[in-house]
Formats: C-alpha cells, structure tokens, sequence
C-alpha cells in the first residue's frame, strides 16, 4: 500500500463499501467520494489488482468485507509444476492470505491427491510469510480426525512459502447441511463434530479465530473437517508476534462471525472461538446469520456487533429456512428452537467474553444434554445477573428494594406473631414461616449481588443499613434476623473486614442458639462463616474446631442448600492443612469430594479439589497436589457465567507449581490469565496481584528479561500495599515476596521487608502461631544469606519452639530448624547449643552436619 499510514483506514471502508458493486458503479462511488484524492487512487489501484488476479471473494454469508491485507498482488501460477514429490494439476481458490491448489504426488510409489497451499505477494510478504509458517506450525501438533492434516511443506525457486496438506472433497457445511435437508438432530451432531476439534487445538493452546461454514468442510460421508489456521493465534510464545500482525494491517478475522472483542482489536482467548462457533449454530438452525453486516461500512458493522443483541434463533425462521430444514411449517421449527436452544445459542453470543460457555467443551456438551432430554445450563440472563448490572447504576434504589424486602418480612413476622397470638391453627403459622424463609432467601441474594467486586464504603453502609433496619423490623422473628447478619457477615469476610464480621457472628450464633437451637441447621452455618473468618486471622486451632462442629451438624441434619455440607468440608479441610495436620485435611477434602462429585460440576467442588490439592503439597506431594489443581480449573472453567476469583487463585497455584518445576512457559501463561481474572474482579493493584507479580518476576528472571524483572518486582511491591487482606493471605504474599528476593540475591531487602511484616501485626500474629512459624522460618533464611548468624539462630529457637508444639518433632519445619541451629551453632563455636541440637540426629547425620557449619563458617 502506497498511501499514507492516516489514510489506510478511509482507504478500507471506501474499498470495502464498494467492492461488491459492478464496474460501473464503483466508478460512480469512487466520482462521488469527496475525501482525499490519494485515498481515491489507492481504491481504484486495489480494484484493478482484485480483478486482475481474478480474487475469489469468500462465498460464507457475510464475508464480503474483503480485507486489504488479503489483497495480494498475482503470483506466478503453480499449475503444471512439480514441487519435490507433488505435482500441481489446478488452482482450487483463492482468499485469505493465499492460494490453494489440487496436487498429486509425482512419484511411482503411490497416488495421493492433496492440497497445496501457498502464500500469495501482499503488502508485506515477509510478515505474510512469517504467519504462513505459524499456521504450518500450528498444523504440525493438531493430529485429529475433524482437522485437515499437515503431510509436507517447503519454499518455491521463487521463495515462495507452500505446504501440503490433506485434500478435503467437501461441502461447506451449511450448505451440506442445505443440500441434504438436513434435519435439526443431524445439524447439531455434526455442529458437535466441529466442537470436538475447536477444543482439541484449545487444549493445545491454539485459537482458530476465523471459523465460518467455508473453513468447515463435510464430506460424502459426514465427516466434518476444520481448515485454514492461516490466522490461527498460538497461545503463549506466539502471541508476541500479534502487535506486528495487527500494524501490517492484517484483520484476522471474518466480519459476520467476528467477536466484539475482535472487532474491537482487544486481546482474543477461547471465548472468540465459542462466539463464531454460535453465530454458525444461530445460521444453521434458523437459516440466517445472527447479525446482518453484509452492505455496512466496517465501523458500522463494528458498531452492530458490539451494540446489537440479535433476536433469538427461533424468531428469525423463515419458511425458506424451515424447508432447508425439512420442515413444512416455520411455526413448528420456530417452537422447536424456543426456550432450552434459544439459551443455548444465546449464550454462546453474549457480549461479555466471560459470560459465554467457558470452553467449547462446556458448549457442546449442553447441547448433548439437549439432545438427550436433559436440562442444560444455558439460561437466559439470571436474575442475580439482573441485580448485579442494575446495582451498579442504580445502587441507592437498590439499597431501598432492600429496605423493602426487611419491611415485607418484618410484615410476615408481625402477621405469624399476631396469628399465633390469636390462636389460629398450625399450619398457618407454618405457612407464614415459609414465607418469612423465602423473603430471608431472598434478602440474602440481593445483599449477596450488591457486594460483588469491591467493598466500597457506599456498599458498606447500605450492609450496616440493612442490619440497622432488621433489628427493628425482624424483633419478632430472631431466625429472619441472624441470617441477614449472617449474610452481612459472609460479606465483610469474603472482603476481610473481620472486625465488622466477628460482631455479627458473635449475634447470629446467640440468635440461632437460643431460638433454632445449639445443633439447628442455621447454626452450622454461622459456623461456616465464623471457620472461615478465623482462618482468614490465622487462628487456624479455632477454625478447626468451628468447621468440624459445623461438619458434625450438618452429618445428622438435612439441609435445603446442598452446598451447606461440602463448605463446612472444604473450611475443615484447609484449616486443618494449614495448621499443620495435612494428613487429616486430605480425608475430610475427599469426603467433600465424593460427596459433592454426584451433583455435578459446581464452584464448591471445585473448591475441594484445591483444597486436596494443598494437602498433597504439603505431604510433599507435587505431583497428585498439581494434578488436583488442574481439576479445580477445568471444573471452575466448565461452569457458565463470570469466571470467579477462585479460578483466578487455582491459576495461581498452577503457576507457582510449574514453575517450581521448571516448566516457564506453562508457569507464565497460567500467571497471566491468574493475573487477568483478579485484576478484572480486583482492579490492577490490589493486594493479591502481588502473588502473581511475584511468580512473573521468577518468570522473567528465567528467562533472562532483566528489565521485566525489575518491573514485576515494582509491581508486587506496590500491589501489596494497596489492599487489605485477611493475616494469612497477607503474610503468604509477603513471604513469597520476599522468598523472591532472597532468590535473586536481594537479601537484605527481603530482611528487612519481613522484619516490618512480623512488626507490622504482632497481636493478630500471637494468636496464629502456624503463620507465625512459617514467617520466622523465612525470615531465618534471610538472616542466614546474609551471614547474621545469631540473630538466625535467636529467629529459629522461636520457630522449633513453635512448631514442635504445632506441628510435632518429626514436621518438616520442626527437623528444617533443628537443622539449621546445629549448622549455626557449630559456625559461631557455640559448644553448648551444638551438644542440645546434636542430640537431636543420629552419630553420623550430626557430624556431616557441623562439617558444613563450619566450612560456611570459614
């Protein structure tokens, strides 16, 4: 392109409003056009090389935006050539960013007829040629029965880039699916057989980006087959090369089938692929493309896309579609697609990335259910999703819908009290009761919705509100009115506020004691919140002992909410691994686990699996602990709706795993969708970004990237200071900090970062001796590093002293200090501590350990 880099975008809306007229009226648009001359020129100049190189626009329904990056010049023809053992017969096409050609193999030993694919001269042939061996990459690790295979490939006399791969004789599929008249239970299976081979290059982090019927081929035999990964994005290493894709003028994708988020040029995933993949669904069950852009000016159809919510697949059936379809009657097919495919369908297109199917998996999989009868998952947009988007524009009118709820309830208490009063029957009573339950259910949903993402201080007095208002409006209903503490309550803690947690607590449980009873269903609960509020200070002895109360309850009381029995499980489980009886959390998480497994996949199970996932890494168990954590965020992706911060902490584990193991490009790309999803939920700089920023540093440290080493470590140390976190959170982050640190040789930092956190908060610290345990420990490695050996010494007396009344004399921390006061005691000469500590080792351990001591020492 000759023009002026400002003119390029006037260039590509001119060019792509006109390129499908005739001549005649491409002359006349280009007459009219009143912009730039040199803008003019280069459109015409485009035009004639389309129509000399004869250029194929892409039949797919709403293809026709022929992007200027696909406007290559003509190449030399290959027909009639060898090319090593293949011989060109003929030109099958051309469009994206090449041409493609039937071939057969040239020598005696057997015929094989295949496809050669070669990349045409465009503006920029080198970055062409770069992306056209990406996609001979990307087709080399993507052996599936659904995807066209890679055989061969080389470079032309010419220079030209080519490979061979597997000769498709198809039909795109929706006109296969035309053709055949295929029925909707036929669309959908073979709909499925495209889904098993997105997800397939998914799992080996490749997003395909352009998927449209005409990169979807079905054979004689219903074999469906996935083609051109010419724009395909690998994740991880590949993605470096995206900004110089983008700057060529390369638009990677296919207007009508486009995401938001593409059509925008914000960063692609997966959710990209599940949005194409519904629009092609939207078309082949309803004969129609959800969003029509075919005549629209690429900013037009760019505004359609992201500010357009189609109608559903079952209102946009048209005779001529419901014939396709082998349907007389568009009504019928219409009343087939509404309800449980509508959802399915529109799900898949929601705008927001994070609210469609998490994988393609999870979308072809509710589809199965469909077919079988079976409830799916898609519903349309939730009533919680409803509160959600209307609180954060309407938050004062939702603190009043709220105050409405507490005065209706109060109503049905005062009505309960006054019937009992006056002596009406039971049942009545009964009957009031149930009510004043479904307004409680519902208080504690609408609280719940208002709290999502950060604890402002506008949602804080609209909690303190809602607890004021309840002590007067609920007098008479005590039940009613723990639970709306309780609910205030989960919510200060989920953003540890612990101190405006405990109070409530501490009133729930005296409610719920005296008025449900000391072993109701209601107290369990209370004790749910209360485990969870102590293992964020750290009191992990009280957490125990609150989760397992809870677990005995819940074990001889039925509960209404499956997920009571599973959180006590999973609050027990991490309470007890943290508290250094690992062995013990890894039961009561399984238990939790095959109890929950049955239900299905849900957050709480999820959940489990990491908290088995921790026990195991603390039994030193890597492997099964990693394993554990993959199943959590495989579960936690295959649910719909928003990802939830604890996806965002299983990639985190993820990360720190693999890269303890050595794997960094794994270790990196788990950090950074770890580090995506809390900054969604969090903002940038919330305190538990810090972890991640420290994972990535590590990371860069690696890799030799001094210079984003240095800024991760900015960055971890600004984000942890700017937000608050419950004691263990906080001190887990400051000593992966500092572990960081001292890995890098920055030792006297580390020291002194963990002087100020043990400094910081001694009294929450003093009732959380495991934390403090562990803390110390680093702090000892530090102080060793930098050669202040008595004050290592004075630091790890503190630390056996504690963990061998925790943990036990045999615990890896209890052995790890006794080690290291003999290794001291023996390098400073301190005859009298090496004697006590020596005692603790067999003859010979003893010995090979004071012989280090003091080869340090010298």
């Amino acid at each position: 392109m000759t023009a002026a880099p400002e003119h390029w975008h006037a260039i590509e809306e001119l060019f792509a409003a006109i390129v499908d007229r005739s001549p005649a009226e491409r002359d006349a648009a280009l007459q009219a056009f009143a912009g730039p001359e040199a803008v003019r020129m280069e459109v015409r100049s485009l035009l004639a090389a389309l129509d000399a190189a004869h250029v194929n626009i892409d039949p797919s329904p709403g293809a026709s935006h022929l992007t200027l990056g696909a406007l290559a010049t003509a190449t030399t023809s290959l027909v009639g050539r060898t090319l090593r053992s293949w011989h060109v017969v003929r030109e099958i096409g051309r469009g994206g960013m090449g041409t493609v050609y039937e071939a057969f193999r040239a020598d005696d030993r057997y015929r094989q007829r295949v496809a050669v694919k070669t990349v045409a001269r465009a503006v920029d042939s080198e970055v062409v040629a770069r992306r056209f061996r990406q996609e001979q990459q990307i087709l080399a690790t993507l052996e599936h029965p659904n995807i066209a295979s890679l055989i061969d490939g080389g470079v032309t006399d010419e220079g030209q880039p080519y490979f061979v791969m597997e000769y498709v004789d198809g039909q795109p599929i929706d006109r296969y699916a035309a053709a055949l008249r295929l029925g909707l239970e036929a669309r959908l299976d073979l709909f499925r057989q495209i889904c098993s081979a997105v997800q397939f290059a998914h799992r080996n982090l490749v997003v395909h980006r352009d998927l449209k019927p005409s990169n979807i081929l079905v054979t004689q035999d219903g074999t469906v087959k996935l083609l051109d990964f010419g724009i395909a994005k690998l994740l991880g290493d590949a993605e470096r090369e995206a900004p110089t894709l983008t700057e060529t003028g390369f638009r990677a994708f296919t207007t009508a089938y486009a995401s938001p988020e593409q059509v925008r040029g914000e960063p692609i995933s997966t959710a990209t692929d599940v949005y194409s993949l519904g629009v092609m669904l939207y078309l082949l069950v309803s004969g129609h493309l959800p969003i029509d852009v075919e005549k629209l000016t690429p900013t037009a159809a760019l505004a359609r896309i992201c500010d357009t919510i189609p109608e559903p697949p079952s209102r946009a059936v048209t005779a001529e579609a419901a014939h396709t379809l082998g349907s007389a009657d568009p009504r019928r097919l219409a009343r087939t697609l509404e309800g449980e495919l509508d959802d399915i369908v529109m799900m898949a297109l929601r705008k927001e990335p994070e609210r469609r199917y998490p994988t393609v998996a999870a979308f072809s999989d509710d589809l199965k259910r469909y077919l079988q009868g079976q409830q799916v998952v898609a519903r349309p947009d939730t009533w919680r999703y409803r509160v959600r988007s209307f609180s954060r524009r309407n938050p004062k009118f939702v603190v009043a819908i709220g105050i409405a709820a507490l005065s209706l309830l109060g109503g049905a208490a005062l009505a309960g009290s006054q019937a009992r009063r006056a002596g009406q029957e039971r049942d009545r009573a009964r009957t009031e009761a149930a009510r004043s339950s479904r307004v409680v259910s519902f208080i504690e949903q609408l609280l719940a919705a208002q709290v999502q993402g950060a604890l402002t201080e506008a949602t804080i007095a609209s909690l303190d509100q809602a607890v004021e208002q309840s002590r007067g409006e609920l007098a008479d209903d005590p039940v009613a009115r723990a639970a709306v503490y309780r609910t205030a309550a989960k919510a200060y803690a989920s953003h540890n506020r612990d101190e405006r947690a405990l109070p409530l607590l501490d009133s729930a449980l005296a409610l719920d004691r005296r008025h449900a009873g000391p072993h109701s269903i209601e107290v369990a609960r209370d004790l749910i919140v209360l485990a969870r509020v102590d293992y964020n200070r750290g009191q992990l002895d009280s957490a125990v002992t609150h989760a397992a109360t809870a677990v005995e309850i819940l074990r001889t009381e039925t509960s209404d909410r499956p997920d009571d029995l599973p959180s006590a499980l999973l609050y027990h489980s991490f309470a007890l691994t943290y508290a250094g009886r690992p062995d013990e959390g890894l039961v009561v998480a399984k238990e939790g686990i095959d109890h929950d497994t049955p239900r299905g996949p849900s957050a709480i199970l999820a959940y489990l699996h990491m908290a088995l996932g921790e026990a195991h890494i603390f039994l030193g168990a890597y492997a099964e602990g990693e394993a554990e954590y993959r199943r959590s965020a495989a579960l936690y992706d295959s649910l719909p709706g928003e990802p939830p911060t604890e996806l965002a902490i299983a990639e985190l584990g993820l990360a720190t795993l693999t890269m303890d193991r050595g794997k960094t490009d794994s270790a990196e790309i788990h950090a950074e969708r770890s580090l995506e999803l809390f900054v969604r939920r969090w903002g940038p700089e919330h305190a538990y970004t810090s972890r991640v920023h420290s994972i990535l540093a590590r990371i860069a440290a690696a890799k030799g990237d001094s210079a984003r080493t240095a800024r991760e470590v900015g960055a971890a140390s600004k984000a942890l200071t700017s937000g608050r976190l419950g004691l263990v959170d906080w001190i887990v982050i400051e000593s992966a900090l500092s572990q960081m640190l001292l890995g890098f040789g920055r030792t006297a930092e580390a020291v002194e970062r963990l002087q100020r956190a043990l400094a910081a908060r001694p009294d929450e610290l003093a009732l959380a001796p495991q934390i403090l345990a562990s803390t110390k420990f680093t702090l000892a490695l530090g102080l060793i590093a930098e050669r202040r050996s008595k004050e290592a010494i004075a630091v790890l007396e503190d630390v056996y002293r504690i963990a061998d009344t925790k943990y036990g004399p045999k615990a890896a921390i209890t052995l790890g200090a006794l080690r290291r006061l003999l290794f001291l005691s023996e390098a400073v000469g301190d005859t009298g501590r090496v004697r006590r500590y020596a005692a603790f080792f067999p003859a010979d351990s003893a010995a090979a350990i004071r012989a280090r001591g003091r080869a340090w020492a010298r």
